[in-house]
C-alpha cells in the first residue's frame, strides 16, 4: 500500500484532485496505482515499494508490472516506463476478468463471452433433452455467464444478441445455431413473464440495464459501491 501522508511522498498525488492522495485499488495479489504523469511521482513510488521490499522481503516483479499511460505523449509514457523499470502497455487491459479501459467498451473486448456459451452448449446431449430440459438448461448457463460483465459494464447489444441467438438455437433444437423456421414463437414472447404467457427467460439487455441502475441507487443513497 502507498502511504497516505504527505510529507512522506509530496509528489505522490491524485492525477485529477489536487491536495488528494493517489487512489490505489488492491484486490488479492492485483494492485492498481493512478499517479501524476511526472519523474518524481514515478521515482518515489518506486522508492516506497523498494522499502516495502526490504520491510516484507516481497519482492516487486516489475517483468509483470505494466505502465499504462492515458492521454500521454508516447515518447514521454516511454521515458516514464523505463525509469519505472517496466514495459507501456495499451487498452484494453484486463482484471480482475473484465476489460478494463478508459473509454466504452467494444464488441471485440467483450467477444471472450461468447467461448464459455459454446463450450457449455456444445458439451450436452441435446438429444437426450425433452423441451423442458432444453428451456431449463439453455435459460440457466447462457444466461449466467455474461453476469460479471453486466455487473459492471453495459455490454454491447451484439454480445447480447449473439447470445440469445445460442439460447434460442438451443430451446428450439438442441443445437448451436437454427434456421428461423424452425423456431416457432418470438423470441420476445419466450421472454415474457408466465404470468403473461411466456416462458420467463431473462432478458439479459434489461438485466443489465438493471444491474447497472444499482450503482446509481448506491450513490444517490450514500452507500459504499466498493
Amino acid at each position: 500500500m502507498i502511504p497516505q501522508h504527505r510529507s512522506l511522498a509530496p509528489s505522490i498525488s491524485h492525477p485529477l484532485v489536487p491536495g488528494e492522495p493517489c487512489p490505489v485499488l488492491q484486490y488479492a495479489d492485483d494492485t492498481l496505482i493512478f499517479l501524476n504523469c511526472s519523474n518524481d511521482a514515478i521515482a518515489q513510488t518506486k522508492h516506497i515499494l523498494h522499502l516495502f521490499e526490504l520491510a516484507t522481503e516481497l519482492s516487486i516483479n516489475y517483468h509483470k508490472t505494466t505502465f499504462l499511460p492515458i492521454a500521454i505523449n508516447p515518447g514521454r509514457a516511454k521515458e516514464l516506463a523505463d525509469s519505472f523499470g517496466t514495459t507501456v502497455s495499451t487498452f484494453p487491459q484486463t482484471y480482475l476478468g473484465l476489460p478494463l479501459s478508459p473509454t466504452k467498451v467494444t464488441v471485440a473486448d467483450c467477444l471472450p463471452l461468447l467461448s464459455p456459451c459454446d463450450k457449455h452448449l456444445s458439451g450436452w446431449r441435446a438429444s437426450l433433452l425433452n423441451r423442458a430440459g432444453h428451456l431449463t438448461l439453455s435459460s440457466s448457463v447462457p444466461s449466467s455467464v455474461p453476469i460479471h460483465y453486466m455487473l459492471a459494464l453495459e455490454v454491447p447489444k451484439t454480445i447480447i444478441k449473439a447470445i440469445d441467438r445460442r439460447r434460442r438455437a438451443f430451446f428450439w433444437t438442441g443445437e448451436g445455431s437454427c434456421h428461423g423456421s424452425k423456431c416457432l414463437v418470438a423470441w420476445e414472447s419466450i421472454q415474457a413473464a408466465k404470468e403473461n404467457g411466456g416462458l420467463g427467460v431473462k432478458d439479459l439487455e434489461l438485466q443489465n440495464h438493471c444491474l447497472l441502475m444499482k450503482f446509481i441507487d448506491k450513490l444517490f443513497s450514500g452507500e459504499s459501491v466498493a
